[in-house]
């Protein structure tokens, strides 16, 4: 057809969703985009990108049996349905980011529709939301046709439109989780769900409905590596509508440089660097009487990094010192002792 162009001022803007596909951890694998103007026709023409295929991951929308790339559509409505085509997609774990752009909800909202578990995740429309799912062994898993995105009026369909959450931890290390909603309809509870991989969700804490816009909870035994938390709510026919999720990174470990075990076995001594700067470290050791036992250097390449220094004989009950010394000309000297 012929290729509609857009008058537009400097004040105009395009309403955009874009959806990636990511693996769990790791770069983007592919994606696709959806441009809403009323200077846009629903069918396909020159206007829509015709999807090229990967080699690896592809992830496509699907209109009338073609695969695109980039598909334009007439403004954004009650009724409009994007599907999504996915081929290529091996056994793990993945996620799928959904970032808009100038969308004007006007009650609208949206829904991620998963076929293989029949789950419905909430997905903002003015903001980003990620939402992680696994594929396996079973064909379905994988099947192309496995996700679309669902718009509807949210007083119609969804009794609860989630509006943001977060968490972060505190200063005595638990976590606080909020979340904002709105359209609270028919909702009897909400359920704070946890992970450690952002796939698999255990339910941790439980907070009834209370008919306000803001909730929080606050998880007093956090993982000590990452955590993942999502907000499930749960309606009055046991109807449940998912928020996305959200991630809090381990705390740090503490800075230090150790020997271990003290005393040291089988004339090895074991040096643990927790949390140092990267670089090169000299190292000498001596004994009680002042004679140079060992000089090295040992360079030191990531957070939590092990070095061990083989000796010759020790002495039974030697006491030792230890020095480390990094670049920057500080140093640390180390008691040692030997069985």
């Amino acid at each position: 057809g012929r290729r509609r162009g857009l008058n537009r001022g400097p004040d105009d803007a395009v309403a955009i969703i874009s959806t990636m596909l990511y693996p769990a951890t790791g770069p983007l694998k592919d994606g696709n985009r959806v441009v809403f103007d009323d200077a846009f026709s629903d069918i396909i023409d020159r206007n829509d990108a015709i999807k090229t295929a990967n080699a690896g991951i592809n992830f496509g929308l699907l209109r009338r049996n073609t695969s695109l790339a980039v598909e334009t559509k007439s403004a954004l409505k009650a009724t409009d349905t994007l599907f999504y085509t996915m081929t290529g997609v091996p056994v793990g774990d993945f996620r799928i980011g959904i970032a808009v752009e100038n969308i004007q909800p006007n009650g609208l909202t949206a829904e991620l529709v998963d076929k293989f578990t029949n789950l419905r995740t909430s997905v903002s429309l003015t903001d980003s939301s990620f939402i992680h799912f696994s594929t396996t062994s079973a064909v379905a898993s994988r099947a192309a046709d496995r996700f679309m995105l669902v718009f509807r009026k949210s007083l119609v369909v969804l009794p609860v439109n989630f509006v943001s959450i977060s968490a972060r931890r505190q200063a005595d290390r638990n976590i606080a989780i909020d979340w904002k909603v709105a359209n609270e309809i028919n909702i009897v509870r909400y359920e704070v769900e946890r992970s450690a991989n952002g796939v698999n969700f255990t339910g941790i804490l439980t907070k009834d409905a209370a008919g306000t816009l803001s909730y929080a909870q606050t998880d007093l035994s956090p993982l000590a590596a990452d955590n993942f938390y999502r907000i499930k709510a749960i309606g009055l026919g046991n109807d449940v509508t998912y928020s996305s999720i959200v991630k809090v990174a381990p705390l740090p470990g503490k800075a230090s440089i150790a020997v271990y075990p003290n005393p040291v076995t089988g004339n090895t001594i074991n040096l643990v660097f927790t949390t140092q700067p990267k670089g090169s470290y000299a190292l000498q050791l001596i004994n009680v009487e002042g004679q140079l036992i060992y000089k090295g250097s040992v360079n030191v390449t990531g957070e939590n990094f092990n070095h061990s220094i083989k000796l010759g004989e020790m002495a039974a009950g030697g006491t030792y010192q230890l020095t480390i010394r990094a670049e920057d000309g500080s140093s640390k000297t180390i008691k040692v002792m030997s069985e």
